[in-house]
């Protein structure tokens, strides 16, 4: 499937999308540091889309995104705290907006800098936000994100302790 510009701007600026469930972070199995969560966009128009979001507590990154079912791809997203290149050469900045297009589709962004005033490391501020910007009406709430768990057992060349 080939999201066009028009498909892409008309599902963007719907204001019908909801999310109707709560939001819960649960840990990344693959980096402890990283606490994440998945949930469902609905709309008028069924339009196959969710938003993934990850919080990394020691980088201090935090990333928003609605992803496209069928195409499989990012079509809108907020990135915080890590920089981004354009394919022009163009460095855009650590806060940055992705926005679909038919020709780089999601690899160009523009700075968030005008769109979200909260820091990352306030992530339900920086949702509201979001979802304004992405016009989704949020109807649950969104969970503190999880103290970072220490490991049970640390190894110091062979001792267990």
């Amino acid at each position: 499937m080939v999201l066009t510009q028009i498909e892409f701007d008309e599902m963007l600026s719907n204001q019908t999308k909801k999310i109707n469930e709560n939001i819960a972070w649960v840990g990344d199995k693959k980096n402890s540091e990283t606490v994440k969560f998945r949930v469902p966009v609905v709309s008028d128009r069924d339009y196959p889309i969710f938003v993934d979001g990850s919080y990394n507590r020691y980088l201090d990154r935090l990333s928003y995104k609605i992803i496209h079912k069928e195409i499989g791809r990012r079509i809108y997203g907020l990135d915080m705290g890590k920089n981004h290149r354009n394919p022009d050469g163009k460095l855009v900045g650590e806060n940055h907006i992705h926005k679909w297009t038919e020709e780089y589709e999601d690899r160009k962004a523009y700075s968030a800098q005008e769109s979200i005033s909260s820091p990352a490391n306030q992530p339900r501020e920086v949702w509201q936000e979001f979802c304004y910007e992405a016009n989704i009406d949020f109807q649950g709430v969104m969970e503190e994100i999880p103290p970072a768990q220490l490991e049970a057992d640390f190894d110091l060349g062979g001792i267990i302790i």
